[in-house]
């Protein structure tokens, strides 16, 4: 519900909202191990460097990724299929935590039956879209919120507990692509910065999704 605050201060820049995003977790983390009695580690350098060292691999993924499409090098599809390759380069030839002969056609197998229930679910949700699209859903939407929604503090109220019941329902990936084109105009008339409502509706629909 904090972001519902953030209007008030002032449009957040990205780097604003992120901090702030991180001082909420840490502080929530900190309260939250305080009240539980959580034991207490010190922090210990030559541990966490060790462990950095131990993960160098897997750290170079995010670089990889953000480095290829930040760079122009690579498109977000083909940053995609970067990533794949070096993971399977990765997990078969270098970590050898998998072995060709059998666990190749497993881990295929598990991610074709991951990604076409993933694409079933997106086409159904794109085709409602289009529908709505069509029906001119998105301009009734918003001009009938704009009749009793005057502020944009008491807009992201409304909005923070529509995508929390939302993410309850949904799972993200469609609630994203039926929920944002309903959703999006508004943000403009109110003023919401784009970055800050594309993180309200991440945050929200997670946390909807982990009920």
């Amino acid at each position: 519900m904090i972001d519902a605050v953030i209007p008030a201060f002032g449009a957040p820049t990205r780097v604003n909202r992120l901090v702030l995003d991180a001082a909420l977790v840490a502080g929530f983390a900190l309260l939250y191990s305080k009240r539980s009695g959580t034991a207490r580690v010190p922090f210990d350098f030559q541990k966490a460097a060790r462990a950095l060292w131990d993960s160098k691999w897997e750290v170079a993924i995010p670089i990889l990724v953000l480095g290829s499409m930040l760079s122009g090098l690579a498109t977000l599809v083909e940053a995609s299929a970067i990533t794949v390759l070096y993971a399977f380069v990765l997990e078969f030839f270098i970590r050898r935590n998998l072995r060709l002969r059998g666990d190749l056609t497993r881990v295929v197998g598990s991610a074709a039956t991951l990604i076409g229930s993933v694409l079933l679910i997106l086409g159904v949700a794109l085709g409602l879209t289009n529908f709505f699209v069509i029906q001119e859903i998105p301009s009734q939407a918003t001009a009938w919120v704009q009749s009793f929604v005057d502020s944009p503090l008491f807009f992201l109220l409304l909005l923070n507990l529509f995508l929390l019941v939302v993410g309850c329902l949904m799972d993200m990936f469609s609630a994203i692509v039926v929920v944002v084109p309903l959703i999006a105009p508004l943000g403009l008339f109110f003023g919401i910065d784009p970055f800050h409502l594309g993180i309200i509706f991440l945050t929200n629909l997670e946390l909807g999704f982990l009920t």
